[in-house]
């Protein structure tokens, strides 16, 4: 009943904002995710510890999608931001990322790049990350497992792109192992999703 009322919650703002409503699509396999998809619907999901994830808002100035690039050093940050997770008694912001110790993504066409990459999560050059809201942000880096990109798409216009994918990574943090699984977005991205601060 929970995930029912933040969907419901998270439809609303996304009409009054005025902005285009994506109807949200469940998974058919399981309906605590969305569906895998590659047509830019603006939704992100994942089993964190055993709990659903998910991210649904309908795109406002990047703000669920962000790809951080340092100028001066090596590697970005892809990071799906905003999400919810739904606990016993309780629901948490929770955002789940990847660094890419290797690559610069600093823009559309860079993306495409990754068309059809696996890319192995090492935990030490590529690696996933779990960031928790709680009280304090609690940040939880150097996961072990996968990233598959599937389709990056740029429009006729040149100015945005579907990026989709699948993940699944492991954390040991302080004995404690923190699993992500049957993990999966699909964004429209443009420029303004390619920024520094999360």
């Amino acid at each position: 009943m929970e995930i029912r009322k933040w969907i419901t919650i998270l439809i609303g703002v996304a009409i009054l904002t005025g902005c285009k409503l994506i109807e949200y699509e469940a998974s058919p396999l399981d309906p605590r995710l969305p569906i895998f998809s590659s047509k830019g619907s603006n939704a992100a999901g994942a089993y964190v510890d055993g709990y659903s994830w998910i991210v649904k808002w309908v795109k406002y100035e990047g703000v669920d999608f962000k790809v951080c690039t340092d100028e001066d050093e090596m590697g970005t940050w892809i990071i799906l931001a905003d999400g919810y997770q739904v606990l016993e008694n309780h629901s948490r912001v929770v955002d789940v990322g990847f660094f890419l110790g290797d690559m610069k993504l600093g823009n559309l066409y860079d993306l495409t790049t990754l068309q059809g990459a696996e890319i192995q999560l090492d935990g030490i050059t590529n690696y996933g990350t779990v960031i928790f809201h709680n009280d304090q942000i609690d940040t939880l880096r150097y996961g072990v497992g996968k990233l598959f990109i599937h389709k990056v798409e740029i429009n006729d216009n040149n100015d945005a792109a579907i990026f989709s994918g699948t993940f699944g990574f492991d954390i040991n943090f302080e004995g404690l192992n923190h699993t992500v699984y049957s993990g999966r977005f699909d964004y429209w991205v443009d420029n303004t999703n390619f920024w520094c601060r999360f």
